[in-house]
């Protein structure tokens, strides 16, 4: 079999921070990562692959790169437009898409900007895609004060701009200034977004995650917890009644969530992404994020979610396969 030679782009964030994950005092043997970044290649096995990685962005990027190699594909990896502005106009500069298959363009990485999803998604009877707005405000009057005029007193979500995963994410219900004491307010940009309660009928919430790879919708969990923020599963109720339930889900999700994906995934066109997304009480479906830094690994060990995870790595691995060959949708 010959040889996958893949490149992968990692794109170095605009505030030009790394995070060092080992450092075992000699230099040359610095582990760095760099926030903004899909981890799906390496969270997935893909047989007789060669993967080389090239870093984008930076004070300073480095001109008329010579690749010792001719790639198979390029799979881009930036996955946050809200802090890879830099990155991903230099991707743009280097013209991969014109000569090579690329794993999600850089066109439709910036789709999925929270605030311009939600505004510019085609409206759907079936689906409430919650409204959110990027601020930068100076003072915590100005968080009331927008919420105001675009919430109208409901409950609204606060949260960086560049956070994932409920990391530094807070419900505000009455409106108090004293909710936002642990932000810093010094040109730094926030979200605020219209809060949906979907609470179910017996007082849980849940939560379910898929992953659309190549126009196919996967499962990938559906938690169900006590509280609104379920970020982990360690934040669910982890019984046998409610983990029989997550897995009647995930073996055959109602059919509205696979139109849900289709939707998303018409507008998006990325060869791969995560959702999460919850179904209301009135059967219609809503929106939490869209994106693809969403993580396919997983360390539960119910066996319907390992088997869940296995489906997503075949299909990605296939997808890549495909996309080298021309023949993905």
């Amino acid at each position: 079999m010959t040889p996958l030679n893949i490149l992968k782009i990692i794109g170095i964030p605009d505030d030009n921070k790394a995070v060092v994950i080992q450092n075992d005092g000699l230099f040359r043997q610095f582990a760095l990562f760099f926030e903004g970044n899909s981890s799906f290649l390496e969270d997935t096995i893909i047989p007789n692959t060669t993967v080389t990685t090239l870093h984008l962005g930076g004070v300073e990027q480095l001109q008329n790169i010579k690749l010792p190699f001719k790639p198979d594909i390029v799979f881009n990896a930036i996955c946050d437009p809200e802090i890879q502005n830099r990155s991903l106009a230099l991707l743009d500069d280097m013209k991969f898409k014109d000569i090579l298959p690329m794993l999600n363009t850089t066109q439709n990485i910036r789709k999925t900007k929270r605030d311009e999803l939600s505004q510019n998604l085609p409206p759907h009877k079936d689906f409430i895609i919650p409204k959110t707005y990027r601020i930068k405000p100076h003072l915590k009057t100005d968080i009331i004060n927008s919420a105001q005029k675009y919430f109208e007193g409901k409950a609204f979500l606060f949260r960086p701009v560049s956070s994932h995963g409920g990391t530094d994410l807070i419900r505000i219900d009455d409106y108090h200034l004293a909710d936002f004491d642990a932000y810093s307010l010094d040109e730094r940009e926030y979200f605020i977004s219209e809060f949906i309660d979907f609470k179910s009928s017996d007082g849980l919430y849940r939560k379910a995650r898929f992953f659309v790879i190549d126009g196919v919708a996967y499962p990938r969990h559906y938690l169900i917890s006590q509280e609104w923020k379920i970020n982990l599963r360690h934040d669910t109720i982890d019984d046998n009644y409610h983990n029989k339930e997550e897995e009647k889900f995930m073996l055959s999700p109602p059919k509205i969530f696979d139109d849900f994906c289709h939707y998303l995934h018409t507008y998006l066109k990325l060869d791969f992404f995560g959702i999460d997304c919850a179904i209301l009480e009135n059967g219609k479906i809503v929106l939490f994020e869209a994106n693809v830094c969403m993580r396919p690994f997983t360390e539960a060990s119910q066996p319907y979610i390992k088997s869940a995870h296995i489906d997503i790595q075949k299909a990605f691995a296939k997808l890549i396969n495909l996309k080298k060959e021309g023949t993905s949708k």
